[in-house]
C-alpha cells in the first residue's frame, strides 16, 4: 500500500477514534465511506466520483450517477443504486489478483424484492469475464434473498450463497477469496466453497459487474466499501463490530 495513502487515511481520521484505519493498518487496502462528503463529487446529488480513504482510489462515473443523500441510509448517508444501471468505475485493480487472498466488506441496504430473481452485485473487481473477477453480491436462493460471492475458480467459475440470513434491508456483507471462499452475512459465516484463481487487472466497479457491458445492477444503498488483504482473528472481530455498528443506526 502506498505509504502516502496510509498517511491520508490516518490524517482523516486523526482524533477521531476507532475505524478501519486503525484496526487494521496496512491490511485495509481500500476504503469509500459515505461519511466523508469531501471525497464525494455530486451535483444535485448525482455522482460523479467516489474517492476511497486510504490511496485516493476513484471510482467514477459520466452518464449513469448513482445518488448520494446525507439521510439515504436509515438516516446517515448513503449512495444509491437505482438497479436499472447507476454504477462507478476505476479502471484498473490496485486489490490482489490472481489466487492471492483478498477480502470484500460493504454495509449496505438491499431493496430487490425476493420475486426479482435476478443477480444484484454492489462490488465486482477483476477481468470483463466471469471466471477473471470477484463479486459481492445478492442471490434469491429458494425464493429468499441471500448474500453472495461469485468468482472465477479453477476450471470455471463458482457461486457460494450464505444460507442464514435473509438479505433484506440493511446488512453488513463480507466475501473471503483466497484458498477456500466464503460469504458471511451481519457476522453469519457461510460455507466454505472453492479456491478462487485468475482474477484480473481490468477494472474495479461498484453497483454492477466489471464485464465490458455491465450487468446485475445493485438495487439500494451503500454506506461503505471496504477491500482488504488477509486479516487477524482479532482484526475480523474489531472490524465486524464497528461495521455493524453502521448498520445498527
Amino acid at each position: 500500500m502506498p505509504m502516502i495513502g496510509l498517511g491520508l487515511g490516518l490524517a482523516l481520521h486523526k482524533g477521531g477514534g476507532v475505524s478501519p484505519v486503525t484496526i487494521l493498518g496496512a491490511a485495509l487496502l481500500g476504503w469509500w465511506t459515505a461519511d466523508r462528503p469531501a471525497l464525494i463529487t455530486q451535483s444535485g446529488g448525482l455522482v460523479s466520483s467516489w474517492k476511497d480513504v486510504v490511496a485516493g482510489y476513484d471510482v467514477t462515473e459520466a452518464t449513469n450517477k448513482p445518488t448520494y443523500s446525507a439521510t439515504a441510509f436509515a438516516g446517515q448517508p448513503g449512495i444509491a443504486f437505482d438497479g436499472v444501471g447507476t454504477l462507478l468505475t476505476l479502471g484498473s485493480v490496485p486489490f490482489p489478483t490472481g489466487s492471492d487472498e483478498s477480502q470484500i466488506f460493504a454495509v449496505v441496504q438491499q431493496d430487490a424484492l425476493a420475486a426479482d430473481a435476478s443477480a444484484r452485485v454492489i462490488v465486482s473487481y477483476g477481468g470483463s469475464a466471469g471466471a477473471n473477477r470477484r463479486d459481492l453480491r445478492r442471490n434469491v436462493v429458494s425464493a429468499v434473498n441471500r448474500g453472495s460471492i461469485f468468482y472465477g475458480q479453477p476450471g470455471g467459475t463458482a457461486t457460494a450463497n450464505n444460507s442464514g440470513v435473509d438479505l433484506s434491508s440493511r446488512h453488513v456483507l463480507r466475501g473471503v477469496f483466497g484458498a477456500s471462499s466464503r460469504i458471511d452475512v451481519d457476522g453469519v459465516a457461510g460455507t466454505s466453497g472453492l479456491a478462487v484463481a485468475n482474477t484480473g487487472t481490468t477494472r474495479v466497479r461498484f453497483g454492477a459487474t466489471t464485464g465490458d457491458t455491465p450487468a446485475s445492477p445493485w438495487q439500494g444503498v451503500a454506506r461503505d466499501i471496504l477491500v482488504t488483504g488477509p486479516l487477524t482473528a482479532e482484526q475480523e472481530t474489531q472490524l465486524l463490530a464497528w461495521l455493524l455498528s453502521r448498520r445498527l443506526v
